[in-house]
């Protein structure tokens, strides 16, 4: 037992340190480029190269597909929702199949918090709906004959100004050039140049702007897991970088069969506005947790 303990502490601080050395290099230039996925045809301007978070969506015939860049205290988003090549097997008594009411679904659930501004028209023959508020817009463009459809958003605080029209307007329903984005960046990648100021926890400032985490990828189950019926959760604590990245990772409690592995990567993609004080952009450690569950 002794023997254990010591071989899983060695591990769990090879694994903090192995986060803690690669911390260093999360970091880009804001440098707007064309980046394409040819699979899908479709090509967007991003500042950096994004992210890439895929997932099925629950209790329904779809599949969900998001590309995130951040970029000064804003996050830009590129979402394809579709249908996929064959049927996606969920643990879900119904299960609703793609069609143009998932969409109508997903827009009402836009709506529904209040406090946005719509509008609809037509681009290139498909119906863009387009919503902003005062830390945000999306626009859904509508192409069902597809078996899909696209958004576009940027997240931001009240106060900053971001490339909205930019961004929007590069859109492209093609894929003839730009670098493509593949299986994406590895994880958030924060601006260069920025200070990475510790939070002052003691200062009361009701002006205080908690972090926003925009994005919060899913960790995937490992094959080697499943056959040993590994379940539990992995705790992580997190270091969420004044400069928009993800820093130091420390496991708190870690599951074997590659789990805690699979959390940290999923961690890395964490996608967020940064905490400020007074004004000023910290960092933030948070404890997160990633539960496993064979059902």
């Amino acid at each position: 037992m002794t023997k254990w303990l010591v071989l899983t502490t060695l591990l769990l601080l090879g694994l903090s340190l192995n986060a803690n050395a690669q911390a260093e290099h999360n970091t880009a230039p804001i440098l707007w480029e064309r980046y394409k996925i040819s699979e899908k045809q479709l090509s967007i301007e991003f500042p950096k190269m994004p992210v890439v978070i895929a997932r099925a969506v629950g209790c329904s015939d779809s599949e969900k597909t998001s590309y995130f860049a951040y970029a000064a205290e804003a996050a830009y988003e590129l979402t394809i929702v579709s249908k996929p090549k064959q049927r996606i097997q969920v643990n879900c008594r119904n299960v609703k199949t793609f069609n143009e009411g998932l969409l109508v679904s997903r827009l009402a659930e836009i709506r529904s918090p209040g406090g946005v501004d719509e509008a609809s028209g037509f681009e290139d023959g498909r119906q863009v709906y387009r919503f902003s508020g005062k830390t945000g817009t999306r626009w859904v463009y509508s192409d069902i004959k597809n078996n899909r459809w696209i958004e576009v958003a940027v997240l931001r605080r009240e106060d900053v100004e971001s490339k909205d029209q930019r961004f929007f307007s590069s859109l492209k329903f093609a894929a003839d050039r730009g670098q493509e984005i593949g299986i994406g960046a590895e994880t958030t990648l924060g601006d260069e140049g920025i200070e990475l100021t510790p939070n002052p926890m003691s200062v009361q400032d009701p002006n205080k702007d908690r972090i926003n985490v925009v994005a919060r990828p899913l960790a995937m189950y490992t094959d080697q897991a499943r056959k040993a019926n590994v379940q539990g959760t992995v705790v992580l604590r997190i270091e969420f970088l004044a400069n928009g990245s993800v820093g130091n990772i420390d496991v708190v409690k870690g599951l074997p069969e590659g789990l805690t592995e699979n959390a940290m990567a999923a961690a890395k993609k964490i996608v967020f506005l940064p905490t400020r004080v007074r004004g000023k952009k910290v960092n933030t450690t948070l404890t997160f947790q990633y539960g496993f569950t064979i059902y």
